[in-house]
């Protein structure tokens, strides 16, 4: 059973849903104070819950996901760390902003992590957000030195992963 504090919850979200109205984009409420939403301030400490913020990024990335999928068609042949890479770098300069990165993009389609990440360095981007910037770089670093990092579906992974060597050579060993 609902108890009396659900129940006037319930009552309130509904009250206050149908008073304020949803507004998805930035605007002045009446008393002056920019709001966002179901007329959630923003000049106030603690507006936003990193509870409700993370769900925000996460609804924002799924759409995103889309958007990159369409735009870069070899994405799903990507390894999860540059896919990762590519949807920080859209989530900060806007898909636009991405696909400005020609060379970069070039060498992901070519497998070649190491030039992807010395084109991602020589940009505006990097000096503007260096920190970032070399973190995402070092992503793509590691994919290009390890196996480990690659997609399953990457056609470099088997003949580079070390557990598959071990085991092929294993398997060569044992006697018939």
């Amino acid at each position: 059973m609902i108890d009396d504090d659900a129940l006037t919850s319930i009552a309130a979200t509904v009250l206050i849903s149908k008073a304020e109205g949803w507004k998805d984009t930035l605007y002045e409420h009446p008393s002056g104070h920019p709001c966002i939403g179901y007329g959630f301030r923003l000049d106030q400490p603690h507006a936003l819950s990193s509870a409700v913020g993370t769900i925000w990024l996460t609804q924002t990335l799924q759409r995103m996901f889309g958007e990159i999928a369409k735009s870069i068609t070899y994405w799903n042949e990507l390894p999860l760390g540059a896919r990762a890479v590519l949807m920080d770098m859209a989530y900060q300069m806007g898909l636009s902003g991405l696909l400005r990165f020609k060379k970069m993009l070039k060498a992901l389609k070519e497998r070649n992590y190491e030039t992807a990440a010395v084109e991602l360095m020589d940009s505006d981007y990097a000096k503007q957000t260096p920190s970032r910037a070399q973190r995402n770089a070092k992503i793509l670093r590691l994919i290009a030195q390890s196996a480990f990092f690659r997609s399953p579906c990457d056609p470099l992974a088997d003949d580079q992963d070390p557990v598959n060597e071990k085991n092929a050579s294993r398997d060569q060993e044992t006697p018939q």
